[in-house]
């Protein structure tokens, strides 16, 4: 067919197939906010998606990215472009957009169905099947839309080409993505893109989002914050003076990147019809990665702060206790050990699951090891189900040293909290507070449990107690287990070991070491 255009003609055609962008603004035709019908032209939030998405596919064949996003900055626009433009040029292609609610499902796909109505004629291709819902081209590709709600969708299917709209907030989210994922063949050409914006820690697209970040799933992230769009700025701007600590902060770190007092101006706006509630306004509108997971409405933690002791600078103690707090694992489950020394939480470490008749024993050898190498002032161990591994330590000799923790025990404060597990976890929650302490960064799946806990109930006189765990491991899919271990740290006042001798016995005339008797509260000095 080529062969018989002129080259001009032959020359623009392949420019078309070839170039998204000048295909884009030549022949696509999208509805501005104002509802003007416009050609579509990219903007720099779809700028620099479309460069990161062709780099990926540049070194792998393949495209796999997940989009973090501030609201309405055109992503999913840009997608519904791609997947257009690839399904009209290349042959026996599936394509299929799957949202979130039934109404954005109709929306996406009137975005493709204006691309077609507009396309110029010389390269509107002939489709055979046009629906509400999907099209099918004389060329075999196809382009569908779906709404999540059945677990089910996606399997059976064959997707070449598949879009995840707002995937944060779908129903089944984890039987969901199994199906969708899998339906993807991993062969060159093939593409998955979701995105979305957040919907707070302890979901599947946060687990997706870290895992792309310490590339182990496959996906790349793309973060695109807010101020990429231009209509986010108000016309008279705030002046630097009149800038807060933060708003001095922000500007100072991304006006390089764009970022203008318009910009500030219109954010602070925003914020104060959020009823001056910034965590809202930053799951909308975020500055960066952490700032769009904070979800702090209807959450025992204060997640803010939570993600900025992410990392922080260790600031040790001498007089703080290191304090071991373990979480054994049932039948089937890992064993976690979280090691803490004041303001200081170490990584986890954990212990495959093991269910044969030594699982105990071994368990009871590791922490013995741990008690002889690293001399830990305390060891606070689970045993709401198990109690070998207790016994074990108790008959080595470490009686003193190893104390066994039922959370539905009694509180040390009886009359503020139900049980010791309430308890625990109020003392963490203190312990966040402080500016000093520090949270291993990298630690994705604790920092979902600790975003998984909704806030704290009250009975009719005033004791404080949390929703059961069983019903957190629902809304989570797993068993908190860091976030119980790390707890465990908490669960009686710990005094450090001596650092010498008492001053009343060192002999005259030897240096005098420090000494401190008085007993620490639940989180420990700094």
């Amino acid at each position: 067919m080529l062969e018989t255009l002129p080259p001009g003609q032959i020359a623009i055609l392949r420019k078309l197939a070839g170039e998204l962008p000048y295909y884009a603004k030549t022949c696509l035709k999208i509805v501005t906010k104002a509802g003007e019908v416009v050609p579509f032209v990219f903007n720099r939030a779809q700028e620099i998606l479309h460069r990161k998405i062709e780099e990926q596919r540049a070194r792998t064949g393949m495209v796999r990215i997940v989009i973090l996003k501030g609201r309405q900055l055109g992503c999913s626009t840009y997608v519904q472009a791609r997947y257009f433009h690839q399904t009209n040029f290349r042959p026996n292609l599936s394509a299929y957009v799957l949202a979130h609610q039934a109404e954005s499902t109709l929306k996406i796909y009137s975005i493709t169905s204006k691309f077609q109505t507009n396309l110029p004629p010389a390269i509107k291709f002939p489709l055979i099947k046009n629906t509400e819902r999907s099209m099918v081209i004389e060329n075999g590709s196809s382009y569908s839309v779906g709404t999540a709600g059945s677990a089910e969708i996606g399997r059976g299917l064959t997707i070449h080409l598949l879009h995840g709209s707002e995937v944060a907030f779908y129903e089944n989210s984890d039987q969901l993505s199994t199906g969708l994922l899998q339906a993807v063949p991993d062969v060159a050409g093939t593409e998955m893109i979701m995105e979305s914006t957040a919907n707070g820690p302890g979901n599947w697209f946060y687990d997706l989002c870290y895992g792309a970040i310490a590339g182990k799933n496959g996906f790349e992230l793309v973060f695109i914050p807010w101020y990429m769009d231009e209509g986010y700025m108000d016309p008279l701007p705030l002046s630097e003076r009149e800038l807060d600590t933060k708003e001095q902060q922000y500007y100072e770190a991304h006006k390089a990147d764009g970022l203008t007092l318009h910009h500030l101006s219109w954010r602070r706006r925003k914020i104060s019809a959020f009823g001056d509630k910034e965590y809202k306004f930053l799951a909308e509108y975020p500055f960066n990665v952490d700032e769009a997971f904070v979800r702090a409405e209807g959450r025992f933690f204060n997640l803010a702060k939570v993600y900025a002791a992410r990392g922080r600078k260790q600031i040790k103690s001498v007089i703080a206790p290191l304090i071991v707090g373990v979480d054994q694992g049932r039948t089937g489950d890992d064993t976690k050990i979280r090691r803490r020394e004041g303001s200081i939480l170490y990584p986890i470490e954990t212990i495959p699951a093991d269910d044969g008749q030594e699982r105990d024993m071994r368990l009871a050898g590791r922490l013995a090891k741990i008690i002889e190498v690293e001399k830990p002032d305390k060891v606070f161990i689970d045993t709401t189900n198990e109690h070998g591994a207790l016994d074990r330590l108790h008959e080595l000799g470490y009686k003193q040293m190893v104390k066994g923790i039922h959370f539905g025990e009694k509180a040390i404060d009886s009359e503020r909290y139900r049980n010791k597990r309430t308890e625990m976890y109020f003392e963490f929650a203190d312990w966040i507070e402080d500016s000093e302490c520090s949270i291993p960064i990298d630690e994705q799946r604790f920092l979902s449990e600790v975003g998984s806990i909704p806030e704290s109930k009250e009975t009719s006189n005033s004791i404080k107690y949390l929703v059961s765990k069983d019903d957190i491991k629902k809304d989570l899919g797993w068993s908190p287990d860091e976030l119980d271990a790390t707890v465990l740290t908490f669960a009686y006042p710990v005094r450090k070991k001596s650092l010498g001798p008492k001053p009343s016995s060192v002999a005259p005339g030897h240096q005098k070491q420090p000494w401190r008797t008085q007993l620490t509260t639940l989180r420990g000095v700094k």
